[in-house]
């Protein structure tokens, strides 16, 4: 009598007698970002996920992972810097990782906790700024910069 072969559809692996789904995203993470979540087929959503995209066997969806943005092959961090100015004014911002609050420090001659305020430091407050104590008076710029004036005698 005759003989026959059996083989796997495509996304399936095994000997076509027994098939098996093929994870895709085993290899190189199914072509997604480092920074994604890679979801191999065969995926048909459930009553409780019916928002859920059907996945065919063999194929992958990429998705980017929370504080990245891009179509799941490319994933750029979300700069919050940028989009949601979270410092105060006079701070400097730093994006550290992904979904997380940046880094706020108030810049040179300001200080505070970057985040809520950021204020001058008035050096004239402190050993009248550098200036003779007896024959000078410190004034502050709106720079940040102190003079010292000498009395006149």
């Amino acid at each position: 009598p005759g003989s026959r072969t059996c083989s796997c559809n495509r996304g399936y692996k095994g000997d076509g007698v027994s098939c098996s789904a093929r994870n895709m995203c085993a290899f190189k993470h199914g072509n997604c970002s480092k920074y994604a979540r890679c979801t191999s087929g065969p995926l048909v959503p459930s009553d409780d996920n019916a928002d859920e995209e059907v996945i065919a066997a063999g194929d992958v969806r990429c998705a980017c992972n929370n504080g990245y943005d891009g179509d799941g092959q490319t994933c750029d961090m979300i700069n919050l810097c940028a989009t949601t100015q979270p410092c105060a004014e006079n701070a400097d911002c730093e994006m550290l990782a992904a979904g997380v609050p940046p880094k706020c420090t108030c810049k040179d001659k300001f200080e505070g906790d970057g985040v809520n305020k950021c204020t001058r430091i008035d050096v004239c407050l402190s050993a009248n700024g550098g200036c003779d104590l007896d024959n000078a008076d410190c004034l502050m710029s709106e720079d940040g910069n102190r003079t010292c004036t000498c009395h006149e005698h």
